[in-house]
Formats: C-alpha cells, structure tokens, sequence
C-alpha cells in the first residue's frame, strides 16, 4: 500500500513479499486514470522480514504536471533467481 494517502507532497509504498530480507531490483509506475504514465523510476528495494522498506515519491518529481484526483502506482520487483512479480493500487492526490 502507501501512506499518507490522500498524498499531498510525498507517499511511501510498501508490499509484501515471500522472501525474507531480500533485495529486490525495483520499479514503480505513476498513471493518471486515463493510463498516462506520469512519472516512473529504478531503485533497489531492500526489506527487513517480509515486508519491504518504504519507498518514497514525492509528487514535485512527477515528469507531467499533477492534479488532484486520483492516480494509479505499479511496483514491479525482480528477485536475485530472477522471478518477478508485482503489485498495483490506487492514491487519491490532493493539490
């Protein structure tokens, strides 16, 4: 999920996973609801147990202008044996 959500300046997301205390090579996905990506990035998620550490974003790094409504987030991760998987939800953006 993330939180805060309603995001106002920045979110965090978290997921949870089957693989306790792996790194994970990571992307996360902003979409407006009309599928528009409007921001996306690589990071290295690391967790601790099965849960993932926060990722932060904040809404100044979208590459398009944000309005409030509500958006779409995808995290994609690849594990070190190489399997993938992902998870998706939804954020409600206050401007």
């Amino acid at each position: 999920g993330n939180y805060p959500n309603p995001v106002t300046e920045f979110t965090y997301f978290t997921f949870e996973h089957n693989q306790p205390d792996a790194s994970f090579d990571g992307m996360v996905e902003i979409f407006d609801t009309g599928g528009r990506i409007i921001h996306s990035f690589k990071t290295v998620i690391t967790s601790g147990g099965i849960v993932s550490n926060p990722i932060r974003w904040d809404v100044a790094d979208a590459e398009i202008p944000v309005r409030s409504g509500i958006y779409v987030y995808r995290i994609s991760i690849k594990s070190s044996d190489g399997s993938v998987a992902w998870k998706s939800g939804k954020m409600n953006i206050v401007r």
